[in-house]
């Protein structure tokens, strides 16, 4: 697919330094996105998850952050595919 951000091959560091975030912004520009400026201290991460009808899909967010060194540094992102009325929301 020429429209993935990752055709399809490992991404290479450039690349996701180009896309990850910086906790706090550029003084100048005003942008998180810094690249190798960001020290290492201030870089975040982030976990993408694919929930299809997981009960337990919470307490993996939950446990993510509560296990994280630096949990304001982690960002997770949910995709979460439930019967609604069914299922609870992860």
């Amino acid at each position: 697919d020429p429209v993935a951000i990752h055709q399809n091959k490992l991404m290479s560091r450039e690349r996701a330094l180009s896309i990850g975030t910086c906790v706090t912004p550029d003084p100048k520009t005003n942008s998180n996105m810094r690249g190798d400026k960001c020290p290492l201290s201030e870089r975040t991460i982030f976990v993408a998850i694919a929930s299809y009808r997981d009960w337990q899909c919470r307490d993996t967010v939950t446990s993510i952050l509560s296990t994280a060194a630096h949990p304001e540094r982690v960002r997770v992102g949910v995709v979460d595919q439930i019967v609604d009325g069914v299922d609870g929301s992860c």
